[in-house]
């Protein structure tokens, strides 16, 4: 070794190591790995993945507008959550070439509606750029527990409709019983759709709405709750011709049909007629909107000449 050092590394200044130090810190290189293989998250000594492709999520109603992109170069593992009304029930992965180019169809999921208030949705990109979609049912608490709540706060036990994102729920106390509890009628704890459906003469609500609007697709599918909460100049009326000259107008006589839809559901269940009914808003954090919708309902109470409350329930923030 000197003699090499004398004619070859004549400038270089060489380490010699034994084997008893070659061999502990191989040792702590294998520590290291090991700990990275169990957290991804540590990161010291190795180089961050990143996203090899791009891939953008969508929900099937409005494919024109992905409510995810994730770009090339995103760092890894990449997770995303959210949560979205049930009507969003179809949704989609769609993956890009290496040149950004070629939006190509990877994975599709169609959820049930019925059996749910929201979904969650996860979206997980894995450090090899695999990406995974996850869509999962939500049960809102305050609703499942709400019958439970008004047994305690309502002496008087008259019915109540709870109006939450593009839906509605019914619970009173049925035919010979002294508890509140959800109609099934009214598809139970999960409820039906607040939509009507305008064909001619003809009115449909709820899911049947729902369903119809695919063979229909010239008529007008109304979604209550976000047409009452928003301004005039917002809606696009010619999708919407029923709601004719006077929207505001027609716009509270068709929200006067749906709840009578619901009184004729409580009225089945109860056996008895509707004199007094309350409502129950779980809507948007957007105080406008919510100001708004409460306005229109107020004025749909006033052709169906019965007693009529908002409730002001304590929402957990």
């Amino acid at each position: 070794m000197k003699k090499l050092k004398k004619n070859i590394f004549t400038q270089e200044k060489l380490i010699f190591r034994d084997k008893k130090t070659l061999a502990s810190e191989s040792i702590q290189h294998s520590l290291k790995i090991a700990k990275y293989v169990q957290d991804r998250g540590y990161t010291k000594y190795h180089v961050i993945p990143t996203c090899a492709k791009k891939y953008r999520i969508h929900s099937c109603d409005a494919f024109t507008h992905p409510f995810l992109e994730i770009e090339v170069g995103e760092q890894l593992p990449y997770k995303f959550e959210d949560y979205v009304p049930r009507s969003c029930n179809a949704f989609c992965i769609t993956g890009f070439d290496d040149n950004g180019e070629n939006e190509k169809l990877i994975y599709e999921t169609v959820q049930e509606e019925n059996d749910r208030h929201r979904s969650k949705i996860t979206v997980l990109v894995d450090p090899e750029s695999f990406p995974l979609l996850l869509v999962k049912p939500v049960i809102i608490d305050l609703i499942q527990d709400l019958p439970a709540r008004l047994d305690k706060s309502l002496t008087k036990k008259i019915p109540v409709i709870v109006f939450c994102d593009n839906f509605s729920v019914i619970c009173a106390c049925k035919k010979d019983e002294t508890n509140y509890s959800y109609l099934a009628d009214w598809n139970g704890m999960f409820g039906h759709d607040a939509s009507i459906l305008i064909d001619g003469e003809k009115r449909e609500f709820g899911w049947e709405a729902k369903e119809l609007k695919y063979n229909l697709h010239e008529s007008g599918v109304f979604d209550m709750v976000s047409l009452m909460s928003k301004e005039l100049e917002d809606i696009t009326f010619q999708h919407r011709p029923a709601l004719g000259k006077d929207p505001e107008t027609k716009l509270c006589s068709l929200m006067t049909n749906l709840i009578e839809e619901h009184f004729g559901v409580i009225r089945e269940a109860t056996g008895s007629p509707v004199e007094e009914v309350a409502f129950w808003l779980l809507l948007t954090n957007d105080e406008s909107k919510n100001s708004r919708f409460k306005e229109r309902l107020v004025e749909s109470f006033k052709p169906l000449g019965i007693v009529c409350h908002l409730l002001k329930l304590k929402v957990p923030q």
